[in-house]
């Protein structure tokens, strides 16, 4: 009796017992030095190119626009600061809600309005426009041949113009909106600077 109670079932038993103890130590261990995969993965959080994204912290804190879309007819955009939309964005935006000036700036300018699209982003202290991978080839075209519009690069798919005039987010206008603009440095939020005296109706 006392062979037949040992057999080759007890050697498994015994290693698949050693198996499941030692899995979740394994586990752990995996995780401790390759971190867990999940749902969630980190990815950079710069949606321009860096050299875009230091400038937009200097003094004039310029703005980009991006542009993006399935169709010629169907297009998106957002427009940002710094290094891009960041986490708790969208909320903001919901909360302003649409801006219709907008909306049409960027629609005269995917459209080839010919109209002074330079003038129109820099009302909006825009300097870039980034045209995101993947939205119609005809989009590019048309900013190729926008006046005011210079094409800097292409990088993983996407394609960046400048704007070819000074761009500041606080900008003294001259009255009737006619004459040299003098760009006023200023932070992310507030401005705070010395305004030379000058002419009646400045704003």
């Amino acid at each position: 009796v006392a062979e037949q109670g040992f057999g080759w079932r007890q050697p498994v038993a015994a290693l698949i017992a050693l198996a499941a103890a030692l899995a979740p130590a394994l586990a752990a261990f995996g995780w401790m030095f390759g971190g867990a995969d999940g749902p969630l993965e980190r990815r950079d959080p710069v949606q321009v190119p860096a050299f875009v994204a230091e400038e937009s912290s200097t003094r004039d804190q310029a703005r980009t626009l991006v542009l993006g879309g399935t169709s010629p007819g169907s297009v998106s955009y957002s427009l940002v600061r710094g290094s891009g939309a960041r986490l708790g964005d969208g909320e903001l935006t919901e909360a302003a809600g649409s801006n219709s000036h907008l909306d049409k700036v960027v629609a005269n300018l995917v459209a080839g309005s010919g109209a002074d699209q330079g003038g129109q982003l820099g009302n909006f202290a825009i300097r870039y426009v980034l045209v995101r991978d993947g939205a119609p080839r005809q989009m590019s075209r048309v900013l190729d041949t926008t006046p005011g519009l210079s094409r800097l690069s292409q990088l993983d798919g996407s394609a960046l113009w400048r704007v070819d005039r000074q761009v500041a987010r606080v900008m003294v206008v001259p009255a009737g909106g006619e004459g040299e603009r003098v760009p006023v440095g200023s932070g992310p939020v507030d401005a705070d600077a010395e305004i030379p005296a000058g002419d009646e109706g400045r704003i």
